[in-house]
């Protein structure tokens, strides 16, 4: 037996509240392209957007890694291009917000020793 019959049959006293639920539902339109996330406000300095607070980090963290003192010219052309290029996808996707999420979850747990 189909759903619907089923449905009838079970509750064929009470038909006008079948036709009811049935119109109902048959009103009740939704698609997931309908939702829309926004991931929350990430704090930032202020007068910076969270990608200018992103490559700030970025480029403050590639001067660590590649210091003048080991690395003569500083960050190599092709880590700087490379750096560049990501940025400029995370900044087409507006995920800064985050990275910057991330940045700050593994500097917490750097400093709990985690």
């Amino acid at each position: 037996m189909k759903p619907a019959a089923e449905i009838r049959r079970l509750f064929r006293d009470h038909q006008a509240a079948v036709t009811r639920t049935s119109e109902i539902a048959a009103r009740c339109r939704f698609s997931l392209d309908e939702l829309r996330y926004e991931y929350p406000d990430e704090i930032v300095p202020e007068g910076r957007t969270p990608q200018e607070h992103l490559a700030d980090l970025t480029w403050e963290g590639a001067a660590r890694r590649y210091p003048t003192a080991l690395y003569p010219g500083g960050v190599p052309n092709d880590v700087r291009a490379r750096l560049a290029e990501e940025l400029h996808l995370i900044e087409e996707l507006k995920y800064a917000p985050y990275f910057l999420t991330v940045h700050d979850i593994v500097r917490y747990a750097e400093s709990e020793g985690i």
